[in-house]
């Protein structure tokens, strides 16, 4: 995936001198990253006559043109946010970018392309990694630079270890008395804030896209587990809670999910409530919860059983079949318990409406 752009040699990449932070140094290595600039000098200074000479400016000049290669943010009218830049991308539309921000709109696709190039991603795969490697790292960055606060009320505390803190504890400490090149210090940064992005890169590339795969594939499978389809079999131990979620909107299915069953890293099987909020759609058997083992064995009827926490959210069994038949019988348990309180509802309602009718016939 090539920007379309070219560039005349010598290659030069100018950024403003001083103190540094995150956005410029991501936006240097990114930029370093596309094959052309690779061995890009850069230029760190504040003379608007080197910065004129020099082939791409970020973070510096006041001035942001793509066409010419300026990437600032600084300036007054500057309000561009990712959707502004790339509108396949609707909901980014409140953080302000940075350098950082800017580069990766631009020549992020580029960029993706290079670190991931013996994966063969479709291409919404590609879009969701793009989309998420932003919002893992590039997003952060783009607001704490821009002093957009994370939080609407006061937080209870600070994280002064994020990328961000990192690179600017890089810079030479005020009361030094020793001599440093900044230079050096500044490709410091550049090499940590760039180890955190590729790694970034391959993580939602190689662990998290597959996980989504794999829930996505249980999913649609779901009715040859169950016959409802509120159970969903997982080929494989992984997160699956955040993709269940997304997916559930995107497939319209909202809700209809209530159990989820897998194996896990012992080789026992394990069932699992889905979240909702603080607490799942449904949960193993009242009278279940808390047992182990054989106790609760006797007690569920279901052989082979090792577990169901105190709470109900997730019980074991050795086998498939034993987890599975935990969850028809919670399924058709909670069932059964919320037709008995309508049929509760509805007998006190006939009730009061008797009442009520006998006190108007003995008024009258």
């Amino acid at each position: 995936m090539q920007s379309g752009f070219t560039f005349k040699e010598p290659i030069t990449i100018g950024t403003h001198d001083g103190v540094f932070h995150a956005d410029e140094a991501l936006a240097c290595y990114l930029l370093q990253k596309i094959p052309q600039l690779k061995n890009a000098k850069i230029i760190r200074t504040r003379d608007p006559n080197v910065l004129d000479k020099c082939t791409i400016l970020v973070d510096v000049g006041d001035i942001y043109d793509p066409k010419r290669h300026r990437y600032d943010h600084h300036h007054r009218d500057f309000t561009h946010t990712l959707c502004s830049i790339r509108p396949e991308y609707p909901n980014k539309k409140i953080i302000k970018l940075s350098s950082a921000g800017l580069i990766y709109a631009h020549f992020g696709k580029e960029i993706i392309s290079q670190i991931l190039s013996n994966s063969k991603l479709t291409k919404g795969d590609f879009k969701l990694v793009y989309l998420h490697v932003y919002e893992d790292i590039v997003e952060e960055l783009d607001g704490i630079d821009n002093g957009i606060k994370q939080c609407k009320a006061g937080t209870v505390f600070r994280i002064h270890t994020n990328v961000s803190n990192r690179v600017d504890k890089l810079n030479p400490y005020w009361n030094s008395s020793t001599a440093v090149n900044i230079q050096e210090l500044f490709y410091k940064a550049m090499e940590l804030v760039g180890k955190e992005f590729e790694e970034a890169v391959l993580y939602r590339a190689n662990v998290w896209l597959p996980a989504r795969h794999l829930v996505k594939e249980s999913i649609e499978k779901r009715f040859d587990v169950h016959k409802t389809g509120e159970i969903i079999e997982l080929a494989n131990r992984c997160p699956w809670k955040e993709h269940l979620r997304t997916l559930e909107k995107e497939l319209r299915i909202i809700g209809k999910i209530k159990f989820a069953i897998f194996q896990d890293c012992t080789g026992e099987w394990r069932v699992q409530g889905v979240p909702d909020g603080r607490n799942c759609r449904v949960l193993l058997r009242d009278d279940w919860k808390g047992f182990r083992h054989e106790e609760l064995s006797k007690k569920s009827g279901i052989l082979h059983c090792t577990f169901v926490h105190a709470d109900g959210f997730i019980g074991g069994n050795l086998y498939r079949d034993g987890v599975l038949e935990m969850a028809k019988r919670s399924l058709n348990y909670h069932k059964k318990m919320k037709q008995q309180q309508q049929n509760k509802f509805k007998s006190k309602k006939l009730n009061d409406n008797r009442e009520h009718l006998k006190k108007l016939n003995l008024s009258n």
